[in-house]
């Protein structure tokens, strides 16, 4: 607000926003020993989520609320990511172009039948 000139006053008026806002100090400090044990247990229990961790956490004595354990668990890039079911193959059909929906299906089920798949069948309007 300074470099333009402009009093704190003034560039809230202009913004339309509340001079608290301007005013506002974030006064978040997060506890390296917390950050430093969270790591530990993300590295020793690999699959452990956010939720899980926050749980060993309180019970070695840290009182922190699953909120603040995401966030930092976000911000050190501790998150799991998503694991791919096993056996499970992903059919595309590249390059048909089917005249009807049942043209398309006859031609998943071939495509499906040469790569050695099976075909379970749902019904749920019976």
């Amino acid at each position: 607000m300074q470099e333009l000139g402009l009093s704190e006053r003034a560039a809230c008026r202009l913004a339309r926003c509340p001079r608290s806002i301007a005013q506002y100090k974030i006064r978040r400090v997060d506890d390296p020993r917390l950050i430093e044990r969270l790591k530990a247990i993300a590295a020793e229990r690999r699959r452990f989520g956010y939720r899980r961790l926050t749980i060993m956490l309180r019970r070695e004595g840290f009182v922190v609320s699953h909120k603040r354990v995401n966030r930092i668990y976000r911000a050190h890039g501790l998150q799991l990511r998503p694991r791919r079911k096993c056996g499970v193959q992903y059919i595309t059909l590249v390059g048909y172009r089917a005249s009807s929906a049942s043209d398309a299906t006859i031609a998943w089920l071939a495509h499906a039948r040469e790569a050695g798949l099976q075909l379970v069948i749902l019904n749920d309007f019976a």
